[in-house]
This record gives C-alpha cells, structure tokens and sequence, in this order.
C-alpha cells in the first residue's frame, strides 16, 4: 500500500507543511508456487505446490533419471543423458536437444538465465547452452581448449552461474565462461568434481585435492 504523507509545524503564527513524501509498505510474505517438477525413476512428475497432488507424470526412458528440473517462464526443462526435453506446464512436450554424449548421464538440473537453458553431462568435455524457447543450439565449450595435456573433463553437479558468467570446477581447472557467447573468461588450475562452486562478494569459492580455494570472478587469480 503506498502512502503519502507531509510533515507540519504548528505556532502562534500558523501552520505549515513540508514536502509531500510518499513510501510503500512490504507485501505481506506469501507462498506463491503453483507447481513442483521433479525428476524421478522413469519419468518427469508435476505436483500441486500447495496440495502434493500429482497434476501429471511424463515418462522419459526405462531407467533412472538422476537430474531435475528447472522452470523458467512457463518451460519445463529436464536433461537426461544426451537429451534435454522442454515441456510446458501441462506436460506437453515443446522439444527436444541432442548433445554429443549418448552414454553418459545428468546429474546437475538445467541452469536457465537469459533466454538459454545450459547443461553438462557427467565426466563429459563439454557444456551446452540451447535457446529456452526453441532448443536451437546457442554455443558449446569444449573443455581441451588450451589444455595441455588435453585430458581435461568436466565432472558433474559442478556448474554455476552469476551474471553472465558461467563458473564451471573441472578435474583440476576452474573456468569462466562469457554465458552468451560461450567464449572462455578465464581458467585456473584449481578446483575438482563434483563440488559445485560458489560465487559472493567477487570471489569464487571451489575445492579441490583437499584444498579450499578463493579465486577473483573477474580475473581467476589465487586469493
């Protein structure tokens, strides 16, 4: 409710008033989910947010699906080995993407920020942004680039976002990503799998071989 309201003086002279002011006061909190996507055994599951009621289930593949789902702006997103399905609120499938890693599986939930749904399968050299509401391809980043050896990949539950960087921990490297393009930032030899890295204040926090390591977001140097 905004209010408006104007400070006054009062004398033997007469009355008078300050500048009109005006604040808002908060919402009263409230609980305002209308579903809950889940992944689970074979299927992808909808549940009222409020009741636990099951609203609909749609089946994927006969085996274990190990990821969530993301929501983002009426898509549902699920990945699920080299597959990453969009549903709308009904259950109703929008489409499907292909990735390169037909025998591994997903174990991190879809990441959605600005239009693009990103994913990394497990033990996989690659991460993948799609468009939300197409699942055309937007950009792939393979994780050999510039690696010597060329051995690195990345591990599972490990990929973060904050503004429009992507931070991924890979099996001995941090990266940072330019999330619209794809374009590598910067890369730390430090970090592991599958920790999931923290971002606050302009530092990154991953472990790794028993170590805690802070990094700078911007430009990936040992704190």
């Amino acid at each position: 409710t905004r209010y408006y309201v104007r400070a006054y003086a009062s004398n033997s002279i007469g009355l008078s008033y300050g500048n009109e002011q005006n604040f808002t006061t908060i919402a009263t909190p409230v609980d305002s989910a209308v579903a809950l996507y889940i992944g689970g055994k074979d299927s992808i599951y909808a549940f009222n947010a409020q009741t636990g009621a099951l609203k609909w289930k749609k089946f994927i593949a006969y085996d274990f699906i190990v990821s969530s789902a993301a929501y983002s702006s009426g898509r549902v997103f699920l990945a699920y080995k080299n597959k990453l399905f969009a549903f709308d609120t009904l259950g109703n499938t929008l489409w499907t993407a292909t990735t390169n890693n037909a025998n591994t599986n997903t174990y991190q939930s879809p990441i959605v920020s600005n239009g693009l749904v990103y994913i990394c399968n497990d033990n996989s050299r690659f991460i993948y942004a799609f468009n939300a509401a197409t699942g055309s391809p937007a950009w792939t980043y393979d994780a050999r680039e510039g690696t010597t050896p060329p051995t690195t990949t990345f591990g599972s539950a490990n990929l973060a976002i904050a503004g429009n960087t992507l931070y991924i921990s890979s099996l001995g490297f941090t990266y940072a990503i330019n999330a619209a393009t794809g374009a590598l930032r910067w890369k730390t030899l430090a970090g592991s799998f599958p920790v999931l890295p923290v971002i606050s204040n302009g530092k990154v926090y991953v472990m790794g071989n028993h170590f805690l390591f802070t990094l700078d977001s911007a430009t990936g140097a040992i704190l």
